[in-house]
């Protein structure tokens, strides 16, 4: 797609700005809505992203939200416990999709191949037939020729 780099922009930034709403916002008003928001990133980068990298950015953003969680920035770290979990499953089947099409498209390119080389095979099977349809034309014009004078 032509807007690849943008998305994956427009994905780290928004991780950044979940990753600052977390800490602005009041947590016993908002819990961790941030951290809740950062699953729209992950769905944006598993779009171009292979799922090693999505988990490997998931995980720098929950460890900056633990450590928030740490320095008693955030209070409610058994809440954390089941939403860093939803993430990250939310990465894996993102992951698993990936992988899953990957089985799929390969099979399609091998189909793609496969019928290319038929087109190949049916070229040069042509081109064969036009030369000796030629020859046969040359000779009818030759003997045509004869029986004329």
């Amino acid at each position: 797609m032509h807007n690849k780099k943008g998305v994956i922009f427009f994905s780290y930034l928004f991780l950044l700005a979940s990753a600052a709403a977390v800490y602005f916002l009041k947590e016993n008003t908002f819990f961790h809505m941030g951290y809740h928001a950062a699953v729209i990133s992950v769905v944006m980068l598993s779009l171009y992203l292979s799922m090693k990298d999505i988990v490997l950015v998931i995980m720098f953003f929950s460890a900056a939200i633990w450590g928030m969680g740490f320095f008693e920035i955030l209070k409610m770290t058994n809440q954390l416990i089941a939403e860093t979990s939803i993430i990250l499953l939310i990465a894996v089947s993102m992951g698993w999709y990936e992988i899953v099409h990957r089985a799929e498209k390969s099979k399609q390119d091998t189909i793609v191949s496969y019928k290319k080389e038929q087109v190949e095979a049916l070229k040069t099977e042509i081109a064969g037939l036009n030369s000796e349809n030629s020859g046969v034309s040359e000779e009818i014009k030759k003997h045509r020729r004869k029986f004329v004078s």
